[in-house]
């Protein structure tokens, strides 16, 4: 495993303002660099994002591309661009297009169409379509048009240099203060835990691959340990997230790993020593004897005697029957609820959280809510017709500013919802297509109170490319909707995440690959898909954890004044450590 510490070193993008939506091309000194995401805000119908493995390029700036799609033979859809000029001259006109080699697509500045077509050829190409000359202030009016076939846009650059090199443009990637911190090349996986095993005072991690099988390393990218799952029903268990958490239970600065590990014929919960991988503790995993299946099988640290978080709750749905479970950290069963349901009806995920202020864990599951002993608070579940209405996510929030936090639901095709927390009464829903993701706080400009961003997923036949994807509603505290974003949906299935980005108190949201604005809109700032944002640097500000399934990379705030972290146990656990990703 490699570590490699790499610095971007790029000017900073034009940030939008509230309300009014600004260029967000870069200006590099008289050179100024349009990336494909400067496009995204009115993009067309079928239009797809890329990155340059999905073009089967070797590289892409700021590695995004948006690839055309025309059913006609004639253009439908068209780009369009302003772009203010703070320097007289002769500006020529680069572009680099990826060719598919179906179709291509031409450019207008202005009012005329530049020499020649572009994204006619295979692969990728810049081409310098010629000089324009422009007076300080004009501006330079850009026409993406005549768009047949599946070509797909990379950059465009105007530039003085009548010899410009898109080798220059390696050097100018992504935003100027975001910086990438650290990149670990990792076993292939779409879930990953934190937590310091080692005791050093740094973030380490472990891996979870498909199969279960898991990988612990520490901050440098060294291998601690890792356990193989059995191979038998492995692709079983390879449908969701695996279970796993990292914590410090003996409170000894050694974070222990806990998890579903399967031998001696049997399924077991395991308390396992963070540096070495030896199991302390075991029980049997609560679900039914084989053959089953793995349809949401998870673990979250809670609070239960309002002291230190101790408790270990065990969701497991394995068809037909659910599971919520809570243990010691020696794996003592505290109590059990079990429902006899199909699978998913309780949704994926477990979440611990004081919702009366008394210090103590509630848990909420599904459409029902325990007490630390596990006796229901509410129960929800004959209000929902069947598996498929079930909960994707919750998040939690003080949305009416009372000083009591509501629970904020993604509920699949119901929408987006608010719930009182100690009745789970419906205060609110909205509409938001087949509703996955969900976040809540204080993101946009002109808004006392929290707002509600739901990441609506949309479903199409299994036939078409992409078959899922996904734009992002922004709703006020009442429900009302504000904007959309983009303004079709971007295929892919992002997630939302959000810090203390800067280091002032603040919380940023990201979604995708984007940094939200103060105005509803994204801007790029990964070259990765969001998965997780805590303080992983421990220097009191909150970094961008990107996960795509080799490569996990941390992005940090480049000018971020460092202070002392958060070691609250509760902050830990409920920024850190109980994260899903479903």
């Amino acid at each position: 495993m490699k570590l490699r510490f790499v610095f971007f070193t790029a000017l900073a993008v034009m940030l939008a303002t509230a309300g009014i939506h600004v260029s967000a091309q870069k200006v590099v000194g008289q050179d100024i660099i349009m990336d494909a995401s400067d496009f995204l805000d009115e993009i067309p119908r079928l239009h797809q994002v890329h990155t340059a493995s999905s073009l089967g390029t070797d590289w892409l700036y700021n590695n995004f591309a948006i690839r055309f799609h025309t059913h006609a033979g004639f253009t439908i859809s068209n780009y369009m661009k302003t772009v203010p000029i703070t320097s007289e001259g002769i500006y020529y006109l680069y572009v680099r297009s990826v060719g598919s080699g179906e179709g291509n697509f031409r450019i207008r500045v202005n009012d005329r169409y530049v020499e020649g077509a572009f994204g006619d050829v295979q692969g990728a190409v810049m081409r310098n379509a010629g000089g324009f000359y422009f007076k300080r202030g004009e501006d330079a009016n850009l026409m993406i048009t005549r768009i047949t076939g599946t070509p797909a846009l990379d950059v465009i650059v105007l530039s003085k240099d009548s010899a410009f090199q898109e080798s220059v443009l390696i050097n100018r990637q992504l935003p100027d203060d975001v910086a990438l911190l650290k990149e670990y090349d990792i076993p292939a996986s779409g879930c990953v835990k934190f937590g310091d095993l080692n005791g050093d005072g740094k973030t380490d991690f472990v891996v979870l691959k498909g199969n279960y099988s898991s990988y612990a390393f520490d901050n440098s990218g060294k291998e601690l340990w890792h356990w193989e799952a059995p191979e038998e029903r492995s692709n079983l268990r390879a449908e969701f997230e695996a279970p796993g958490a990292v914590w410090d239970f003996d409170r000894d600065g050694k974070a222990e790993f806990v998890q579903w590990r399967e031998f001696d014929g049997k399924e077991w919960l395991v308390v396992a020593d963070g540096v070495t991988g030896v199991v302390k503790a075991k029980t049997e995993w609560p679900t039914k004897a084989h053959p089953h299946v793995y349809n949401n099988f998870r673990i979250a640290i809670a609070n239960l005697d309002g002291k230190y978080p101790t408790g270990i709750i065990v969701y497991s749905d394995c068809g037909g029957q659910v599971t919520l479970a809570a243990y010691t950290p020696s794996l003592e069963q505290m109590w059990a609820h079990v429902e006899r349901l199909r699978k998913d009806h309780m949704g994926h995920y477990v979440y611990p959280n004081d919702f009366n202020g008394d210090g103590i864990d509630e848990i909420l599951g599904g459409w029902l809510l325990l007490d630390k002993d596990g006796k229901e608070i509410w129960n929800r579940l004959t209000d929902i017709y069947d598996n498929h209405d079930h909960v994707d996510s919750y998040k939690f929030a003080d949305m009416n500013g009372d000083g009591k936090e509501e629970i904020i639901v993604a509920a699949c095709d119901l929408g987006s919802q608010v719930r009182d927390a100690m009745t789970g009464k419906l205060i609110w829903v909205a509409p938001s297509e087949h509703n996955q993701q969900i976040q809540a706080g204080k993101f946009l400009a002109g808004y006392d109170l929290p707002q509600v961003v739901a990441g609506a997923r949309i479903y199409k036949d299994r036939k078409i490319d992409p078959y899922i994807s996904a734009q992002v509603y922004w709703f006020d505290h009442t429900g009302k909707l504000i904007s959309k974003w983009p303004a079709n949906e971007l295929n892919g299935n992002p997630d939302f995440a959000k810090g203390d980005w800067y280091g002032n108190g603040s919380e940023t949201l990201f979604w995708y690959r984007f940094m939200m604005l103060p105005d509803g809109k994204g801007k790029l700032c990964f070259t990765g898909n969001v998965y997780h944002c805590f303080d992983f640097e421990r220097n009191g500000a909150a970094q961008v954890i990107t996960l795509d399934r080799t490569k996990l990379r941390v992005w940090g705030y480049k000018h971020v004044k460092s202070k002392q972290p958060d070691n609250n146990p509760d902050f830990l656990r409920r920024t850190m450590t109980n994260h899903t990703h479903y």
